[in-house]
């Protein structure tokens, strides 16, 4: 009997385990995944916001300090800076980039250039693309004559790894702090760059956030195993390394894209498939950053299907605009209606303006399955930027559009890969920049030098600019 009663019991608790969907065991071994503790702390206390619908032009993010405030502001910068640095300021704005809160004023000064001020007054960001105007003659003599004094001021010592990149006429330099295993923090750095014409350093940009945690509490394989998990697209892991993010949750919301907050973590950057970008936060096993690349391969992924396109989209449309295009022709989407569009824009005899943010390749640009090849591109166009990997890995794009060797012609793509978040990035600076030229950026290459700089990090926004250095970019 006893056994008989045990029987029958084990066989109910067999059916009514039967009866639990399997799906309820396996979010059981995917709670880890759903972690969003840091995600609900910085929503709730406002200090993650999402990205507003662009305009290049918006005249809002400047506002010029009232005269007594710049008075003293001004007495104040003299007092910190012990000589005659600043006796050329014209004018003192407080100022509101998104993508920088560090950067809280900004001074104009007569000789063209344009220092960037912190909360406290320290200066973390210079520009002067005045060629006829030397550092040492400039509004900075005394203080910054020489990379090394740069260096000196900053700190920037053997915990430091440099790394220097050529682009033509330019030359960027940028230190960024390595920790105690060697993991590079883009966020603690110093980046100049210089005009090897002239040997005049044009711009310079310091960022100097710490991390908020270095702790690793999760195995590298642990790291790997929550973000295969996150989501049934990703299949192999291509890469994986520790590395210094601001949280921007890019894979938490499907129709949200955030603003990266303004707090640094140690993270699992993730590469998977060759194309998405995930990071674990290294801590608490939260995916809390990441992107995907905008490589030609990856065709299965539409063009609207990139976040920040559709403000990437808006800030190239004002931009023109600002420019004196005719921007009617604008369309966010996917597949062969996109495609079939832009064909149809491209071949537009009165067509002279174009951006593009889609996948791409040193001769093709793609959207799902559908390609343009440059071999199909006709008409005498003057301003181009093809926001997509390798488009300015060859002069063949620049050709293609008969922009390379012409005079008041712009050509901008990406000389590599590039992932979307870092060229939302570039693109939100330099098409404001494009609209002001407010720090002394009088041609469309030098404002693309200069945006590039403000993006933390080596290597990851690499404009590449062909075509007539002295062209302004307006409509003629």
């Amino acid at each position: 009997m006893k056994s008989k009663k045990f029987l029958c019991t084990l066989l109910a608790i067999m059916f009514v385990f039967a009866s639990i969907p399997f799906t309820a065991f396996a979010q059981s071994s995917n709670d880890i995944v759903k972690n969003d503790a840091l995600y609900e702390e910085l929503l709730s206390t406002n200090q993650l916001k999402e990205v507003p619908i662009e305009n290049a032009c918006d005249s809002a993010i400047k506002s010029e300090v009232v005269p007594y405030k710049a008075n003293k502001m001004k007495n104040t910068i003299q007092k910190d800076y012990s000589n005659s640095l600043f006796n050329n300021i014209d004018s003192i704005f407080s100022v509101d980039y998104i993508l920088n809160s560090d950067l809280v004023y900004e001074a104009n000064c007569n000789d063209g250039s344009v220092i960037g001020f912190d909360n406290n007054m320290n200066i973390i960001s210079y520009s002067n693309f005045n060629n006829d105007i030397s550092m040492k003659s400039s509004t900075f003599h005394n203080s910054f004559n020489s990379i090394d004094d740069l260096k000196s001021t900053y700190n920037i010592d053997s915990t430091y790894q440099l790394s220097i990149i050529d682009n033509e006429n330019y030359k960027t330099y940028c230190w960024e702090k390595t920790d105690s295993n060697n993991v590079i923090n883009p966020y603690n750095s110093l980046k100049v760059v210089v005009d090897t014409n002239t040997n005049n350093i044009v711009v310079f940009n310091v960022f100097a956030d710490d991390p908020s945690s270095e702790k690793i509490t999760l195995s590298q394989d642990e790291a790997i195993e929550i973000a295969l998990k996150f989501n049934p697209v990703f299949r192999n892991v291509t890469s994986c390394k520790l590395a210094y993010v601001k949280p921007n949750f890019y894979w938490n919301e499907i129709d949200k894209t955030y603003i990266p907050a303004n707090i640094v973590r140690l993270t699992y950057d993730i590469i998977i498939d060759d194309i998405y970008e995930v990071n674990v936060d290294a801590e608490t096993g939260e995916i809390i950053s990441g992107s995907v690349t905008k490589k030609n391969d990856c065709g299965a992924y539409a063009y609207d299907a990139f976040k920040y396109a559709t403000e990437s989209k808006n800030l190239a449309a004002t931009g023109f605009l600002g420019l004196g295009y005719n921007t009617a022709n604008w369309y966010v989407g996917k597949g062969a209606t996109l495609t079939s569009k832009v064909k149809s824009f491209l071949n537009g005899s009165n067509s002279y303006g174009f951006y593009i943010d889609s996948h791409g390749s040193s001769t093709t640009l793609q959207s799902d399955q559908n390609i343009i090849k440059s071999s199909q591109i006709t008409g005498n166009w003057h301003f181009v930027f093809l926001d997509a990997c390798s488009t300015a890995e060859t002069t063949g794009w620049a050709k293609a559009f008969k922009i390379y060797g012409y005079s008041k012609r712009a050509f901008l793509g990406w000389s590599k890969t590039v992932e979307v978040v870092s060229a939302y990035q570039f693109s939100n600076y330099f098409w404001h920049e494009m609209c002001s030229h407010s720090h002394s950026t009088k041609y469309v290459r030098d404002t693309a030098v200069w945006a590039a700089n403000q993006v933390p990090g080596s290597g990851n926004t690499p404009i590449r600019f062909y075509g007539d250095t002295t062209y302004n970019g307006r409509s003629y």
